[in-house]
């Protein structure tokens, strides 16, 4: 029996400079994964970035503080901290000017500036991840930004794995030198090893961008930074650029604000809400109760994102509002019983209230806040 295969003719001059187009390194490596998980890992397919708000959108706390010589504190941006370590700094979030910045994406709409007026070493900004165990084995760190530098000439960025209480590790992953133009930093590393170590609930990453330990100069310095990303692997992808609703739910995980401040919040007095009038009906409710005595009451309410941890709770110029009245008394939190998922507190409003009746808690005054803090 004969079997007669027939196949169409080709070109095989065509053919042959078919396999001279140039496909770049990146296409010869996606070429040469085996499976389809090395590729996405090639390409950093899906969400990406362990960085929250690496965009610098965020900033719930306050958008420009100056003065400031605090230790790790977090004062504008979401999720960064700021270090004095002995320097007098300012810290703000800026709008990129319309049409964009040269160096810069298009696409970016703010920037951190941690401006130094007196300089001193390990003086610098940090973002930490939660859970040690999240940033292992080789990864990418990349950056926008522009600047001055220290005395020394270079900032430096060193890495901390947080074991949990006191125990840490800390690597010096490299250093940089800033112009005044935007520019983006890659920097890969792989953190140490974990194997043998005892992790604790509290474990974290950090990435600190400093002022070298060793330069103990006190000139001034600045650095504008936006678009920072960790991703896995070797490669530095573009910046991912994650939605602002979602953005703001990974940064309420360690920090959920209300305030009179906020244009989207409605407080007691007239100055402080959308309405311009004074009175309860106005009034934003941030937790609702039921009273305990004359002047105490239960007061709670769920909240829109689960916190890391049971968080801690600042309460400033608030009051209590119980059947047709409103217990204009200061109000403090004498019990904060808050979980991750409830605010819940004990408040004394020096008032004359009257035993089960319902109780609302509101704000008055242009600084009324209610802070809950879960940060690490």
């Amino acid at each position: 029996m004969t079997v007669r295969v027939n196949k169409d003719s080709f070109n095989l001059r065509e053919k042959l400079s078919e396999l001279e187009r140039p496909i770049g390194l990146k296409g010869s490596e996606l070429m040469k994964s085996e499976t389809a998980q090395e590729a996405r890992d090639l390409v950093s397919a899906g969400r990406k970035n362990l960085i929250i708000n690496g965009s610098m959108e965020i900033a719930q706390r306050s958008t420009s503080v100056t003065g400031q010589t605090g230790a790790g504190a977090y004062l504008t941006v979401d999720r960064f901290a700021n270090h004095g370590s002995g320097s007098t700094f300012n810290s703000s979030q800026e709008t990129v000017t319309n049409g964009g910045m040269p160096g810069l994406p298009i696409k970016f709409k703010k920037y951190f500036k941690f401006s130094v007026t007196t300089g001193a070493n390990n003086c610098g900004i940090w973002q930490t991840i939660e859970d040690i165990r999240t940033v292992q084995g080789e990864h990418t760190f990349s950056f926008y930004a522009r600047g001055t530098n220290p005395n020394g000439g270079e900032l430096e960025i060193d890495s901390r794995q947080g074991f949990d209480g006191s125990a840490t590790s800390d690597t010096t992953i490299g250093s940089f030198v800033l112009t005044n133009v935007w520019q983006r930093f890659t920097f890969t590393f792989t953190p140490p090893s974990l194997s043998g170590k005892t992790i604790g609930s509290n474990s974290y990453y950090r990435l600190f961008i400093r002022q070298p330990n060793a330069d103990n100069s006190t000139n001034a310095w600045h650095i504008d930074i936006t678009g920072v990303q960790i991703e896995v692997g070797k490669n530095a992808t573009d910046f991912e650029h994650r939605p602002y609703g979602e953005e703001l739910a990974l940064c309420q995980r360690y920090y959920q604000v209300w305030k009179t401040s906020d244009p989207d919040f409605n407080g007691y007095e007239a100055a402080t809400n959308s309405h311009n009038s004074d009175g309860m009906a106005y009034s934003t409710f941030i937790g609702t109760g039921s009273v305990h005595d004359a002047d105490d009451c239960h007061i709670s309410m769920t909240l829109p994102v689960e916190m890391r941890d049971a968080p801690s709770a600042e309460l400033i110029d608030a009051r209590v509002i119980s059947g047709s009245a409103i217990y204009n008394n200061t109000t403090i939190i004498q019990i904060n019983n808050s979980t991750r998922n409830i605010f819940s507190v004990f408040v004394d409003n020096a008032g004359t209230m009257t035993a089960k009746d319902a109780v609302s808690l509101v704000l008055k005054g242009t600084s009324g806040k209610l802070a809950l803090d879960a940060e690490l």
